[in-house]
């Protein structure tokens, strides 16, 4: 059922403001943050963090930092990345504010972070234990 509809009639931008409406981002004021991002082996685009200082939690700038991210990695140079199963994670720094007609703008750099093994640097305690392959046989 569209969101419309369960709403009575209202646009789902007004049902934002009337609930929300609080929280959401002041017309160009920079909010200085971060968003840690990626896609993983099997292709989705992941938010993995973000945050923005002075800037609560709000469905404008989840919305706007969700396609910042699918913007950002659709138009990465890796064609094979779906099939080679290999994972990369970005860390954008720098600037969000939503100009006064709720266009959002990203200014910032986007860097790839080093991913390494976490099972290697985990101690023991906290691993999960590796199948005996032998003993099922």
């Amino acid at each position: 059922m569209p969101f419309v509809h369960i709403v009575g009639g209202q646009s789902r931008e007004a049902v934002l403001q009337d609930t929300w409406g609080h929280l959401a981002p002041v017309p160009r004021r920079p909010y200085p943050g971060f968003v840690l991002f990626g896609f993983s082996a099997f292709g989705q685009h992941l938010i993995l963090d973000y945050d923005f200082e002075g800037l609560p939690e709000n469905p404008w700038t989840h919305d706007e930092v969700a396609a910042f991210v699918d913007q950002h990695l659709d138009t990465q140079e890796h064609p094979d990345r779906y099939e080679s199963g290999e994972m990369r994670i970005y860390r954008w720094e720098g600037t969000y504010r939503r100009l006064k007609n709720g266009t959002p703008q990203f200014s910032g750099k986007v860097r790839p972070q080093r991913i390494t093994d976490f099972r290697s640097r985990t101690p023991a305690r906290f691993r999960h234990p590796t199948p005996n392959v032998e003993a099922a046989a």
